[in-house]
């Protein structure tokens, strides 16, 4: 946990509420995926929206780590980071 869980957690069930297989267990691994990014790069944190990206990659990829992973590389990537928006 980081000084953005709290708003993490807030969001987090507002993320896909009507979508049945976003369920509590994906919520949590949506609040770990968060709480991972925003600790490794402090400098950018957390907030609204992110959830909306990284919550789509776990529902995409049932995976954890490689939704971590390509949410970082699209936030982060040079040519086409997200983070310009956030």
């Amino acid at each position: 946990e980081n000084q953005w869980t709290p708003s993490i957690v807030i969001d987090v069930p507002r993320t896909f509420p009507d979508v049945k297989s976003f369920n509590e267990e994906q919520q949590q691994r949506l609040k770990r995926v968060l709480n991972a990014y925003a600790g490794c790069k402090p400098n950018i944190g957390y907030c609204q929206g992110m959830n909306y990206v990284a919550g789509l990659l776990l529902l995409v990829s049932q995976n954890e780590e490689e939704s971590f992973y390509v949410f970082s590389q699209l936030m982060d990537h040079e040519d086409f980071g997200l983070v310009g928006f956030y």
